[in-house]
C-alpha cells in the first residue's frame, strides 16, 4: 500500500474523501465515553472531509445493547451515525 492510498487520496485527487472505518469502541466512546475520548471521536465524525464505511456487523455490535438498556440518547447517536455512514 502506498501513502496516498492510506491517506484516502486515491489516484492523486486532492478532493477525495478520507474513508475512515470505526470499530465499536470508537462509536461507544463517541456516544458515552470519557470526555477526552468522546471529544476525539466526535471531532472525527464532524470532519466533512471524511466518509464512514460501515457494516451490519458493526450495527449489531453496538445498537442492541443501547436498545436493551433503553438508553435513548445512545440509541439516537447510533441511529444518526448509521444513517449517514456508507
Amino acid at each position: 500500500m502506498n501513502a496516498k492510498w492510506l491517506s484516502g487520496v486515491a489516484h492523486g485527487s486532492r478532493n477525495a474523501m478520507i474513508r475512515t472505518v470505526f470499530d465499536s469502541g470508537v462509536l461507544i466512546a463517541g456516544a458515552k465515553g470519557i470526555p477526552a475520548e468522546r471529544a476525539k471521536a466526535l471531532d472525527m465524525l464532524r470532519n466533512p472531509g471524511r466518509q464512514f464505511p460501515t457494516s451490519p456487523f458493526l450495527h449489531l455490535e453496538v445498537v442492541p445493547k443501547a436498545v436493551f438498556n433503553k438508553n435513548r440518547l445512545e440509541e439516537r447517536f447510533f441511529e444518526i451515525y448509521f444513517r449517514n455512514a456508507e
